[in-house]
């Protein structure tokens, strides 16, 4: 990978600022509003960047997985506090870097300047995709994908043990428009409800697949 191959040759300065930390799944790693202190590279694990408004609405607008950067979007963009707040959705590995340490080593080292450039407009791009397919998508295909994707290595049957909540914020939508949503996907036999719970059998999800585009996501 290009930032792993970049962080190879880290001069020595900056190895001996920088140091592994493990973070607990659920815990938050940068919260908006808080100054831009650290820099982290994602080496193992998976996390949520989300943003909450004004209106009460909580948006999970993006994921990241291994081999990430973390907190450059604010660094490059100038930003004094982190924009948005980046949650371990999984057990993290973790470098962490001083932002000033970061900064400098950008400042002198035009390869690692461009690498890093790359990196955050592949991050923006796939991040504006994202922001479009929700402005575009109706909350039935949104909701319809979601499925599809949380079930794709299912057995013979599964239930979603996500909260509504948890489901929401990821889609994009109110809790309402997301029961709005169950409750029409379990009238047409899409999906059942298990204590509450939302329940696929294999032959539902064929179904779903088969009504709506016939393709699953990546």
């Amino acid at each position: 990978m290009e930032l792993l191959e970049a962080l190879k040759k880290m001069p020595e300065d900056v190895a001996k600022a920088t140091h592994k930390k493990m973070v607990p799944k659920g815990k938050i790693l940068m919260q908006k509003g808080d100054p831009v202190q650290y820099i982290y590279v994602l080496l193992r694990g998976r996390v949520q960047i989300s943003k909450d408004y004004l209106d009460g609405r909580h948006y999970i607008f993006a994921t990241r997985d291994k081999q990430s950067l973390l907190g450059e979007f604010e660094l490059l963009s100038s930003y004094d506090s982190y924009w948005s707040t980046v949650t371990c959705e999984t057990d993290c590995e973790l470098l962490v870097m001083p932002a000033k340490v970061f900064r400098d080593w950008l400042r002198r080292d035009t390869e690692f300047f461009f690498t890093v450039a790359r990196i955050f407009a592949d991050a923006v791009g796939a991040t504006m995709t994202q922001l479009g397919n929700i402005k575009y998508i109706s909350s039935q295909e949104r909701f319809s994908s979601y499925l599809l994707e949380e079930t794709r290595d299912m057995g013979k049957e599964t239930t979603i043990r996500t909260t509504r909540r948890q489901i929401a914020d990821e889609i994009g939508m109110s809790i309402r428009t997301l029961q709005r949503c169950i409750d029409g996907f379990t009238a047409q036999g899409y999906i059942s409800l298990v204590h509450g719970k939302i329940h696929l059998t294999a032959e539902q999800r064929q179904r779903l697949l088969e009504d709506t585009d016939g393709e699953e996501r990546e």
